[in-house]
């Protein structure tokens, strides 16, 4: 367990195709065993090969917690059936179907885009099992996208405003960091992959990124 650096398929935006929680990882369809050793060794998990919908940007898809995972409506049951066992599993009818890309979350609280309907948000607070807030980070609505949350710390886009990190600090209560990562890439939750354990960081990321989020997971 620890920090490494890691692509999957040459690719150093890993957030968009892995996904973790404190227990399992999720990775795509002929991830190369080496790779999968890595996020395991590093994260302290039992890494699971699948797909979404056929898909095989897991990160961007799929939101996991220690209590729950959310996925898109276009899923197959064999999809769920594969997160289904210690996890609730829960299908999003929205049409906001990056589910990773909209949602913040941890197993204290989930910041949500705003455009999620009333079901929509019905649904995450029930799987999850957490306090679910709607917001921005950076004038976004994309929030899973722009930040990465454990239940340890938080690393947010540089440009984050101070009354969303106010908001942020309010529904999160732990402490966060404003960074990039792969060579100042805001887009911080499509460069990685962590929980309290470890973390697996796009390879291009520099030594002063790596600290960054070394130091605000408290890794």
């Amino acid at each position: 367990m620890g920090v490494s650096l890691l692509d999957i398929y040459g690719n150093p935006y890993i957030g968009v195709l892995c996904r973790a929680n404190e227990e399992t990882a999720i990775v795509p369809f002929h991830i190369q065993e080496k790779e999968r050793g890595v996020i395991e060794t590093a994260l302290g998990v039992k890494a699971r090969p699948m797909l979404v919908g056929g898909a095989s940007i897991l990160g961007s898809l799929c939101v996991m917690n220690s209590k729950g995972a959310l996925l898109p409506h276009f899923c197959s049951e064999e999809d769920v059936s594969a997160l289904k066992g210690s996890l609730r599993v829960g299908v999003l009818p929205s049409k906001h179907t990056a589910c990773g890309n909209n949602i913040l979350a941890n197993d204290r609280a989930a910041l949500i885009n705003p455009e999620y309907d009333t079901k929509s948000r019905e649904i995450i607070r029930d799987i999850l099992d957490v306090e679910v807030m709607e917001g921005t980070i950076a004038g976004l609505e994309t929030v899973g996208s722009v930040a990465y949350v454990t239940s340890k710390g938080m690393l947010v886009h540089p440009k984050a405003m101070p009354e969303e990190i106010e908001s942020l600090d309010s529904l999160f209560k732990i402490p966060i960091k404003k960074t990039t990562a792969n060579y100042g890439t805001p887009f911080i939750g499509a460069c990685l992959i962590a929980n309290t354990k470890g973390a697996v960081i796009g390879s291009l990321s520099t030594g002063i990124e790596i600290g960054n989020i070394e130091e605000s997971l408290y890794l």
